[in-house]
């Protein structure tokens, strides 16, 4: 608060003689007039804003002050407003009148959008009839907004890629401050993240940008081949200076999808189903052959009317990583006339990294033979080991009845039952 006191020596060099005479002739030896500046709202003020300046003036005098006035005069970038006159008349003021019965002044002036940060000084008179005072000069304070350059959007073209594919990032850059700012920098740190720049550094600049302004830039990465299905975290650091030269930084983030599909086989692992008209155990086996992982993986073998399912039709294999597989057994019983491939038709229920759920049916062929291709493949060996125990057997009974000389008895005993 400044406070500005005004002695009857000051007025008398500052006043004509004429002025000095009126002016003595009311208040004799008794002239005590205060000005005190008390405040700007707001404080500091921006550019391009509306600031009110407010006074109090008090007459601790004796004697009362008549036609009394007060003006302020523009300085630098503070303009008054249109509605405001630069002299207001005060009229009269009483002796002692101070405190709660002082009188206040108050002036609205518009800032000017250019200027610059700094303090600036409002000329306050006030006078009775022709004469006027100068008082000391009143300082505004004008600062520049917060400089604020905003991360204003990140978007990733395609939304989501592939391991060994290439994405573009398009950064945009707002200047939200009231003045330009300087050596914008843009920057992505790819460390120990399965991407790279193509064309160009991680590191984009802008020689200046200016208030309101916004600008596009654009970084080309590529995907490294082993990186898995997720949103990867990429972190994005902007870095710019103001008029002053005083330095800025932010940091932040953005998500990079990584999305490769699911692929998987799904084959004839082992196999006891020959022929139609036969109980058989089949094996499946499910392999992840892609990069992302497959989760609650489960194999439903479907009914069909070439074959009938003798086990429980359901099989969870549960998480299956890149590169990794699982078995599932069923029992069938292949429906008489079937010497063809029988078609198993199986469906597969599983969820991606992205917990998205797929339901994929496909046929699995399983390959049923003829008698006649069963015994020219050696196909169903077992079921034809009776025929060999029987003839080790005779063999053995041969040899032992030999021994015991009742090898004719043995022969009439086998033909005669």
């Amino acid at each position: 608060m400044v406070v500005i006191f005004i002695s009857i020596v000051l007025l008398s060099i500052l006043v004509s003689a004429k002025s000095e005479s009126t002016f003595f002739k009311k208040s004799p030896g008794a002239l005590d007039v205060q000005v005190t500046f008390l405040n700007q709202d707001p404080d500091p003020v921006e550019p391009g804003e509306r600031v009110k300046l407010r006074w109090k003036v008090e007459n601790k005098g004796a004697g009362a002050l008549n036609d009394v006035s007060v003006s302020v005069s523009e300085e630098g970038p503070l303009h008054l407003t249109t509605k405001e006159q630069k002299i207001k008349e005060v009229g009269s003021l009483d002796s002692r009148q101070i405190g709660k019965d002082s009188y206040a002044v108050e002036w609205e002036f518009d800032v000017d959008e250019q200027a610059v940060e700094g303090d600036y000084e409002v000329d306050f008179r006030y006078g009775m009839g022709d004469a006027s005072v100068k008082l000391e000069n009143f300082t505004v304070h004008v600062k520049s907004r917060d400089t604020v350059v905003l991360l204003d959007k990140v978007e990733v073209i395609p939304e989501r890629t592939q391991a060994g594919q290439e994405a573009r990032v398009h950064v945009t850059i707002a200047n939200l401050a009231d003045s330009a700012v300087d050596d914008v920098r843009v920057s992505v740190d790819l460390k120990d993240l399965p991407f790279a720049t193509v064309g160009s550094a991680g590191e984009k600049a802008i020689k200046k940008l200016l208030a309101g302004e916004s600008q596009e830039i654009i970084f080309q990465l590529v995907v490294d081949g082993t990186a898995p299905s997720k949103v990867h975290r990429i972190p994005l650091k902007v870095t710019y200076a103001n008029r002053e030269g005083k330095k800025y930084e932010t940091q932040t983030n953005f998500g990079l999808i990584v999305d490769n599909p699911p692929q998987f086989i799904i084959n004839v692992d082992e196999t006891k189903v020959y022929q139609s008209k036969k109980k058989g155990n089949v094996v499946l086996s499910f392999s992840n052959i892609g990069k992302s992982d497959i989760n609650f993986v489960v194999l439903t073998l479907l009914p069909s009317p070439v074959y009938t399912i003798l086990s429980p039709p359901t099989s969870y294999l549960g998480n299956l990583e890149s590169d990794d597989y699982e078995t599932a057994a069923f029992d069938v019983f292949v429906e008489e006339g079937k010497t063809k491939d029988v078609k198993l038709m199986v469906q597969t229920t599983f969820k991606d990294s992205y917990n998205e759920e797929y339901v994929i049916e496909q046929e699995i062929p399983v390959a049923v033979y003829s008698p006649g291709e069963i015994q020219r493949y050696g196909l169903g060996a077992e079921q034809s080991n009776w025929g060999v125990w029987i003839l080790i057997i005779a063999i053995l009974a041969v040899v032992y009845y030999k021994k015991k000389g009742e090898i004719h008895k043995f022969i009439k005993k086998v033909l005669h039952g």
